[in-house]
């Protein structure tokens, strides 16, 4: 791997207070409340979960652009010479976070509406959530274009096929 020409990690405060609600509550349960197997389970659980999906850490260096949520056992790469433009966006709330496959195609976020939104060959779509969206579309931009690419330039500095040019 490169050296990082970017790298930001967010963290989802909504899974992580969730998955410690659940260590919490299951802790605080009476001997005797649950089965003894369940009360090691469902904390043994919420961890797991937490540091499965607890953070979402975003990092472009010279060759890939890479989502890796938590410790990185879940993560999506997208090779430089497969994006044909970015863009800021702003999700629809009822989109919701994790991820998943949304109307404008596959999505991954833990925290608020503002993603980039990688236009992949094929005219393929994958939005990235972040709370720096201006900084990851312009270190996304640098990137391709040192590895020597031209993104396909219109609104904002870029256009997908279905978007006239202005």
């Amino acid at each position: 791997m490169t050296t990082p020409l970017y790298q930001h990690t967010q963290s989802g405060h909504l899974v992580l207070l969730a998955m410690a609600a659940i260590v919490a509550a299951t802790l605080l349960l009476p001997p005797g409340a649950v089965h003894p197997a369940i009360r090691l389970a469902l904390p043994l659980g919420g961890a797991a979960l937490a540091g499965l999906f607890g953070w979402l850490t975003v990092t472009v260096d010279g060759s890939a652009v890479t989502a890796r949520y938590g410790l990185g056992m879940i993560r999506r790469r997208f090779p430089l010479e497969r994006i044909q433009a970015v863009r800021t966006v702003r999700n629809h709330w009822w989109y919701g976070f994790g991820m998943r496959l949304a109307p404008p195609g596959w999505m991954c976020d833990v925290r608020g509406l503002d993603a980039v939104e990688l236009t992949l060959e094929g005219e393929r779509k994958f939005r990235i959530g972040t709370d720096h969206p201006a900084e990851l579309r312009d270190a996304i931009r640098r990137a391709v274009e040192a590895a020597g690419r031209r993104l396909t330039t219109g609104p904002e500095g870029v256009r997908t096929s279905r978007e006239p040019f202005r």
